[in-house]
């Protein structure tokens, strides 16, 4: 079976970054009638818009564009860029952690090696964390627990190891948390069963152990899927 193409999907690029953040920010800009205020207010947007582009083109230089895929000059196109292409480590990619009102991430299928940074746990606007099918080692880093408004955890198919930890039960409004063929051991920490947003669970192809608690639904209303299979629970 052929490895599927890596690909980057950048939804945060700098023309919609542009663009959301002046049309969000736009709002109240002229609603005072104070002309400091407003001055003020125009330069915070200046100011963040310059960050986030510096950021978003730093982050650019880091991919691998074998085939030329993304263009020359991001602020051409307010289209994503999807292709191929490749990043190598993504703890280098110290550009992200700038983007403070980043909310989607989708780096699925880029070959990506090394850990989850630890940084990530500083991007609490984050609503989808994709690192699905990349070559992800080490640890599930507690640190992704302090990104609040996270609700969909995708890091099926890495080479990840550990144990699950319980510190990801802070995440109030998750719904979607997918771990499947890791190399993931040790018993599901028993506070996830409490994690009432869930709809998802899929932990399967993985080395979990212990039992399952018998009412291991009774505070998951919403949970609509939960695959365990080729485990040694």
């Amino acid at each position: 079976m052929q490895n599927p193409q890596p690909h980057i999907d950048v939804y945060y690029i700098v023309e919609s970054a542009v663009y959301e953040l002046v049309k969000e920010q736009s709002k109240d800009l002229f609603a005072t009638s104070d002309p400091d205020q407003t001055i003020a207010d125009y330069a915070r947007i200046v100011r963040n818009l310059t960050t986030d582009q510096h950021a978003l083109l730093s982050f650019k230089h880091q991919i691998t564009n074998s085939h030329n895929i993304l263009a020359n000059n991001w602020t051409t196109d307010y289209s994503s860029a999807t292709g191929s292409a490749s990043l190598a480590l993504l703890s280098t990619v110290d550009e992200l952690r700038q983007l403070s009102r980043l909310e989607h991430i989708d780096l699925n299928s880029n070959l990506i090696d090394g850990e989850i940074p630890l940084w990530f746990g500083r991007l609490d606007e984050v609503l989808d964390l994709i690192l699905r099918s990349n070559n992800l080692t080490g640890l599930i880093p507690p640190s992704i627990s302090n990104m609040s408004s996270l609700e969909n955890l995708d890091l099926n198919h890495n080479l990840i190891h550990g144990n699950i930890n319980c510190e990801i039960s802070k995440l109030a409004n998750l719904r979607i948390h997918r771990l499947a063929h890791n190399r993931l051991s040790g018993p599901i920490p028993k506070p996830i069963y409490g994690m009432s947003s869930l709809r998802m669970i899929s932990q399967p192809l993985n080395n979990l152990s212990g039992s399952l608690p018998e009412n291991i639904c009774r505070h998951l209303p919403d949970l609509e899927a939960f695959f365990l299979e080729e485990n040694e629970l």
